[in-house]
């Protein structure tokens, strides 16, 4: 009798625990989709679609589940309005104020900098030898050849200090902004995944002559690798948007490295207007180091 009574708590000990771990993970596995369609819906200035989020997550089949997400949708939107909210008056309470440069911040981030980070953002043929290893992001360690040293330039772009930059990215919060002539004043210009310029000359400007980064999932993605003459043509079309630098992080990964090559050697051939700078990991290592002792641990979106 003593052992049923024992072998039966266990059981139900265990069946506790495995119905609050499910409960978890059902509301852990929505949370961002809730945050998303919350999210969503407070740009649209429109209340939150719960009915959306229920045919989202496929659980029109199970209306228990349904239930209880709709349930806990309306908590989570709650929560979710509460915290932008108060977000939003912190923002706008800024942007009340002028602008004006704080220089200690500014001299304290530098030297904090100068002490963690002693790399370039590119590599040049004096920085790197003929073969050299390289830590990726992702696929552990990459060597490089003759071919990849022989395609490095012998200038690094950030060699040169510059008075006053804009970086642009690609999030599209510029639009009908009218920045376009302030960003064009500045003397050198960073231009984050290869945005598109022409269209948006208005809000985002028109100078490209400096540095352009450009993400490897474009190229996968909308040019399929240029793996044909038609996806290498369309490439090289687009990167006729942009004049002298193109920066790419050749080293997330060795397909990354051996695509960087194809890219750098693609464009060498048919566009002489840009030059390929491939980044350099090591630099990258020690921005995240340095973020890291701020106290960010996710890496940063140029998006």
């Amino acid at each position: 009798m003593k052992i049923f009574i024992r072998f039966f708590s266990i059981t139900l000990g265990i069946s506790v625990i495995s119905f609050l771990m499910y409960l978890r993970l059902i509301f852990h596995s929505y949370n961002e989709t809730v945050r998303n369609i919350g999210l969503y819906s407070q740009l649209r200035q429109e209340p939150v679609n719960v009915d959306l989020l229920v045919k989202y997550t496929n659980l029109e089949s199970s209306p228990s589940k349904a239930t209880t997400i709709r349930k806990y949708v309306k908590l989570e939107y709650i929560r979710l309005m509460s915290t932008s909210n108060e977000s939003n008056r912190d923002m706008s309470s800024i942007f009340r104020n002028p602008w004006k440069q704080n220089v200690s911040n500014l001299e304290k981030m530098r030297s904090d900098l100068k002490e963690i980070v002693h790399t370039e953002m590119s590599l040049t043929r004096r920085s790197v030898k003929k073969s050299k290893k390289f830590k990726s992001r992702i696929s552990g360690i990459v060597t490089t050849n003759k071919k990849f040293y022989n395609l490095l330039t012998d200038y690094s772009p950030e060699q040169t200090v510059y008075k006053r930059c804009s970086i642009v990215g690609n999030g599209g919060i510029l639009n009908g902004s009218k920045c376009g002539n302030e960003i064009d004043k500045a003397d050198f210009v960073i231009r984050c995944n290869a945005t598109p310029i022409g269209r948006f000359k208005e809000d985002a400007g028109v100078k490209s002559n400096n540095l352009t980064t450009l993400n490897p999932s474009i190229v996968t993605r909308r040019f399929g690798s240029i793996r044909t003459g038609n996806q290498q043509s369309k490439f090289v079309d687009k990167m006729r948007e942009y004049t002298n630098y193109i920066w790419f992080p050749s080293f997330f990964s060795r397909a990354t490295y051996n695509l960087a090559i194809k890219v750098n050697d693609l464009l060498n051939r048919k566009l002489k207007s840009v030059k390929f700078v491939h980044g350099n990991p090591n630099h990258f290592q020690e921005i995240g180091k340095y973020w890291l002792n701020k106290g960010l641990r996710n890496s940063l979106s140029t998006g």
